[in-house]
């Protein structure tokens, strides 16, 4: 080897000691962190202890509950698998099959217990509604 050619090569071992920990340190930095497995769901609310109404229908299970007071719950229970990826449930007047005067009660999607507060008032019927789709999956009279 040359002196020219020892020359840099100690250059070019001095340089990779500088920058090799540099870009390790930095790699570690911009590094994002794990993304965790939340649910968009809310946490599940405990259910009221009185049952007013119960519907038993084609995979599910459908309870109305009352506490004490006026304040009222709507209780779906998934059994089986929906047909569709995701769902909504509007609470309306018996007979209507219009949205627009229907009041949104809550999403569901797959298997599994949900628990929407209802306002107050009387509870009619039932919409189970795909907005992918745009259809009305079926509906619910109590």
């Amino acid at each position: 080897m040359t002196r020219n050619q020892r020359k840099w090569h100690v250059i070019f071992w001095v340089a990779l000691a500088v920058l090799l920990p540099i870009g390790i340190i930095s790699a570690r930095l911009v590094t994002p962190k794990p993304a965790f497995h939340e649910t968009l769901q809310p946490a599940p609310v405990a259910q009221l202890p009185d049952i007013v109404k119960k519907v038993e229908g084609n995979g599910h299970d459908i309870y109305l509950r009352r506490a004490g007071d006026s304040s009222l719950q709507l209780e779906w229970i998934n059994k089986k698998v929906l047909t569709v990826p995701s769902a909504v449930i509007y609470k309306t007047k018996k007979g209507s099959r219009d949205l627009k005067d229907a009041e949104l009660v809550g999403r569901i999607e797959g298997l599994g217990t949900y628990r929407f507060a209802l306002n107050p008032g009387t509870v009619e019927q039932l919409l189970l509604y795909d907005f992918i789709h745009g259809e009305i999956i079926e509906t619910i009279n109590f």
